[in-house]
């Protein structure tokens, strides 16, 4: 039933006519899939080749919390602007999280939206900094630049957390995309980043299991269900900053990647929506799509540990290709 409301919604979007030959079964399911490859698979991540997708046109936006090696070969075609920042010492944590979505390199590295432009934010952490960050993301939202912000780091305290829902309440054509921290022990309601109309992605192994340590577990304050998803954020071969301070590709884990690979994910879904309908999606209908599309992991149904379950970008692009037919 969700499924089918769902394809009445992207139908509606489309002004068109659902294909009545759309069917939900397991048979269909599994012709639908363009390449099953587009899992995690011994450090290569092929979406972009597999869906004929690379983000194309699609603003994406990135806070982090210093900049990322814009010399890095891994970057040499990628379009990164970076908007404001304080410190312009590259940072490891960035340049890995930028290198997720669209860095460039060899057979290890394949970005999840290598064509898509990154807007980039630093937040500096200084006194104030919270504050005058969520102006300049809000300004660049009013413009209407970005279509997906990436939010690897903790949001902070409560009153930033309200802050933050007012905005993406008010921008429901935007998605926000947020880690869910990375606990250091294996207890219940440690999601960091639990807001509202946002999508909190959690971080498995490739054994398709909670990478413990490295994935908040929910649920949030109030009791929702935390994480939304969860992403390969295990052993990722990714361009990085070394010890000393020059280019490299590194083993990195931790929910922040795992986020980074679903924000990639969120551009190649309105790439795949602009050429079914003409437009991109509304933020909730995306996160929708995800949830609905992905592949259940852990115990029957929606948990705290693996949340709706693992992104499934192959059958969420097919799903709103389906829709277009």
């Amino acid at each position: 039933m969700a499924r089918l409301l769902l394809v009445g919604l992207l139908t509606l979007i489309a002004g068109g006519q659902v294909n009545a030959q759309f069917e939900d079964t397991a048979e269909s399911k599994e012709l639908s899939a363009p390449s099953r490859q587009a899992a995690f698979l011994g450090g290569v991540m092929p979406m972009s080749q597999a869906l004929d997708l690379k983000g194309a046109g699609i603003d994406v936006l990135v806070w982090e919390n210093s900049i990322p090696m814009l010399s890095h070969d891994a970057f040499d075609h990628a379009d990164i602007q970076v908007l404001y920042f304080v410190d312009d010492t590259p940072g490891s944590h960035p340049t890995a999280v930028i290198g997720a979505i669209v860095g460039q390199g060899d057979c290890r590295i394949h970005p999840v939206a290598p064509e898509a432009t990154i807007h980039f934010l630093e937040n500096s952490g200084g006194t104030g900094s919270n504050t005058t960050r969520l102006q300049q993301w809000e300004g660049l939202l009013e413009t209407g630049i970005g279509e997906v912000t990436n939010w690897s780091f903790l949001a902070g305290g409560h009153e930033q957390k309200r802050a933050i829902s007012a905005i993406t309440h008010t921008h429901r054509e935007h998605l926000l995309v947020l880690g869910a921290g990375n606990t250091a022990m294996e207890f219940f309601a440690t999601v960091s980043n639990d807001q509202k109309n946002a999508v909190s992605v959690g971080s498995i192994k490739q054994n398709f299991e909670v990478s413990v340590g490295n994935s908040g577990l929910g649920p949030s304050d109030e009791g929702r269900i935390k994480p939304d998803l969860v992403d390969f954020g295990s052993s990722l071969q990714l361009p990085n900053v070394n010890a000393y301070g020059e280019p490299a590709i590194l083993s990195e884990q931790g929910s922040s990647f795992a986020c980074a690979l679903v924000t990639g994910k969120v551009a190649l879904i309105q790439e795949a929506a602009v050429e079914a309908f003409g437009h991109t999606l509304d933020g909730d209908l995306v996160k929708a799509l995800l949830v609905l599309t992905a592949e259940d992991l852990g115990p029957q149904g929606p948990d705290f540990e693996f949340g709706f379950g693992r992104v499934q970008i192959d059958e969420s692009v097919e799903f709103v290709r389906q829709v277009a037919a």
